[in-house]
């Protein structure tokens, strides 16, 4: 958790390429350890703090790019309930949807 607190803060900050590059450590440890639902959730959370961080400073394609990097990650069942312990059905529903608009081509 402290990895995606800290992305929302470089992200807050302008900080946008440290937000990636420890985005980019996130999705290391996921692929290293693909049996810890935990992990993939942590990028999840991550990629989609890091994308608001992009839609914010007006930098969609960068945003982009977060969700196809972590596109598996972000599509999962588990951060889908991530979603809507942390939102609601509604909004995580939104979301979702939000998220799967930008990994389309």
């Amino acid at each position: 958790m402290l990895a995606v607190n800290l992305i929302i803060d470089y992200g807050n900050g302008g900080q946008l390429a440290a937000a990636r590059a420890l985005l980019d450590r996130l999705e290391q440890l996921a692929a290293a350890h693909p049996d810890e639902p935990e992990v993939r959730v942590e990028l999840a959370q991550g990629a989609f703090n890091l994308i608001v961080g992009h839609a914010k400073a007006q930098r969609l394609d960068d945003g982009r790019a977060a969700a196809h990097m972590a596109g598996d990650a972000l599509m999962s069942a588990e951060f889908a309930v991530s979603c809507r312990e942390q939102f609601g059905e509604e909004v995580a529903a939104q979301v979702l949807a939000w998220l799967r608009s930008l990994l389309e081509p």
